[in-house]
């Protein structure tokens, strides 16, 4: 969703986001399946046309920029179950197995749990001590003197 409100708005805080990353300011952490639901959800023809109005190969161009300064992790298994959300399950396997700081997304389910009171959340901060869920604005703010 963070790539989505980018494309859609290079001057939005997803937007700085992308950029910061593209240049290496920021460093993101790709798996095959992060790759595999960029492409599908950026190149589905209702989102290129209503909200992103870009064609297809300015998309895939984007998303191989991305891929070429980004840290790839692979594979990635799934051993964190998060019941309320099944699909985010590899974007935290991901941030675990990639020893991410960070995980910046809009999706309410993951920023949410570190202080969930259910299951998920407890097992979260017991694994996940270091890893902060932000949403972009949020991200800019808390680190915006070390970018």
């Amino acid at each position: 969703n963070v790539i989505v409100r980018a494309l859609a708005d290079e001057y939005s805080p997803a937007g700085l986001m992308l950029r910061l990353c593209l240049r290496r300011r920021v460093v993101p952490l790709v798996s095959r399946s992060t790759l595999r639901e960029y492409r599908d959800v950026l190149t589905h023809p209702d989102m290129l046309q209503r909200l992103l109005q870009r064609p297809a190969d300015e998309i895939d161009t984007v998303l191989d920029q991305l891929l070429y300064v980004a840290d790839r992790v692979d594979p990635v298994r799934v051993r964190f179950k998060l019941p309320r959300d099944p699909g985010d399950e590899h974007l935290l396997e991901l941030a675990i197995q990639g020893r991410a700081t960070a995980l910046i997304t809009y999706d309410p389910d993951l920023l949410a749990l570190p202080l969930s009171k259910d299951d998920a959340g407890r097992r979260f901060r017991q694994r996940l001590r270091r890893l902060a869920i932000l949403t972009p604005g949020a991200f800019l703010a808390r680190f915006e003197e070390r970018l």
